[in-house]
């Protein structure tokens, strides 16, 4: 009685797990609501510079234009790569993403700036990471 009382939930077990492969498997969600416009991609990086409110404007024909100021707190000359990209209104990327690179003097203060190619440019996000 026992034997067949396990073989039976045994076969059960094996049913559920072969019907819910079948299922569709959910996505988990991004618990960071709005992603911040500028980043860093490392905590060294983070300990190394001090960035500023980005300054937003626009230009010519509507594009925008962007300028971050950025602090370096080492004693070294500090190159940094950023990756920038726009999006419109409703949060959707416009074009590909564009790489750049900024030297900023020992305990200088340089600034990225980065204009878009279309007025439908409604924000952006930038990326910065250390020079390859």
């Amino acid at each position: 009685m026992l034997k067949n009382l396990v073989l039976v939930c045994a076969l059960g077990t094996m049913g559920l797990a072969i019907t819910g492969c079948t299922d569709p498997i959910n996505a988990w969600q991004d618990p960071i609501v709005e992603y911040p416009q500028v980043h860093v991609d490392a905590y060294s990086m983070q300990q190394r510079i001090r960035v500023q409110k980005p300054i937003a404007t626009r230009f010519g024909a509507g594009q925008l234009q962007v300028d971050v100021p950025i602090r370096n707190l080492t004693d070294d000359d500090l190159t940094i790569d950023y990756v920038y990209y726009f999006m419109d209104s409703k949060g959707i990327q416009i074009g590909e993403p564009e790489t750049a690179f900024l030297r900023v003097q020992r305990k200088g203060i340089g600034q990225i700036e980065i204009k878009s190619l279309s007025a439908a440019a409604a924000d952006f996000r930038v990326e910065i990471k250390d020079a390859k």
